[in-house]
This record gives structure tokens, C-alpha cells and sequence, in this order.
């Protein structure tokens, strides 16, 4: 069996610490912001169609995601997207047995974005100053 192999499948990634789930959720929510004229342009031309909505803003959010967690080791694709949401969901659940909701708070809004909805500017800029300043300390 290889390295890195349990029962002959690989190992799924995890996060080394809560700081880097929380750098890899700033990270995600940056390039979502980033990509908010090409977002809301999709949203707009999709309007309450849903068909059109799995077409065309599903991926290209999925594409956003998936280069941002590509960037802390996950694979490209949905498989990266499922193994890094599933590592942020371990992550999340570590820090609220210490008490904290910062990752929860943040996944929170990358779910609400991943729902076409982006979150106004100011609480971008707010939430991804409390991921990084957390960081600093853990």
C-alpha cells in the first residue's frame, strides 16, 4: 500500500490548523469578492431561473472555490471542493469546542454566496479581517 493510503483509497486533505481553515476561507471569499461584477452579471441574466442558474453561476462559483482551495493543497474539481468543505466543516467544529465561531461565521457567508447571493462589500471586508487576525494568534 502506498503512503498516504487507507484501505487502498487516499487520505482525504485536511487542514494542518485553524489557521490555515480560516486563511483558506479568507482566501475563498476574497476571489468571490473579486469576481463580483462577473457574478452579479450571471445572477442578473439568470434572473429566478434555476436551470439556468446550475449552468452557468454554479460553476463559475464552483471554479472560484475550487481555485482557492486548490491553493492549500486540495485537488481541482468538485472532488477538491467536497474534501475542502468537509475539512472546513472539521475545522469549524475544533473551534467551536474552544468556543469560537469565526470559521462558522465565515462559512456562513460563503454559503449564502454560493446560494447567489453575495454579501455587501463591508461585511466582506469585515469578515475576512477577523479570519486573518485570528490567524496571527494560533
Amino acid at each position: 500500500m502506498q503512503p498516504g493510503m487507507a484501505g487502498g483509497m487516499p487520505q482525504a486533505k485536511v487542514f494542518e490548523s485553524l489557521a490555515e481553515a480560516k486563511n483558506a476561507l479568507a482566501t475563498a471569499i476574497t476571489q468571490l469578492n473579486a469576481e463580483r461584477d462577473q457574478l452579479n452579471a450571471i445572477m442578473q441574466a439568470c434572473g429566478d431561473d434555476q436551470a439556468k442558474k446550475m449552468q452557468t453561476l454554479i460553476p463559475a462559483l464552483q471554479n472560484i472555490l475550487g481555485t482557492a482551495l486548490q491553493q492549500y493543497g486540495f485537488p481541482a474539481g468538485a472532488p477538491g471542493i467536497m474534501q475542502g468543505m468537509m475539512a472546513l466543516n472539521m475545522a469549524k467544529g475544533q473551534e467551536q469546542l474552544a468556543g469560537a465561531s469565526t470559521i462558522s461565521d465565515a462559512m456562513g457567508m460563503l454559503q449564502t454566496a454560493m446560494m447567489g447571493s453575495l454579501p455587501a462589500q463591508e461585511a466582506v471586508d469585515a469578515q475576512v479581517a477577523q479570519l486573518r487576525a485570528y490567524t496571527a494568534y494560533e
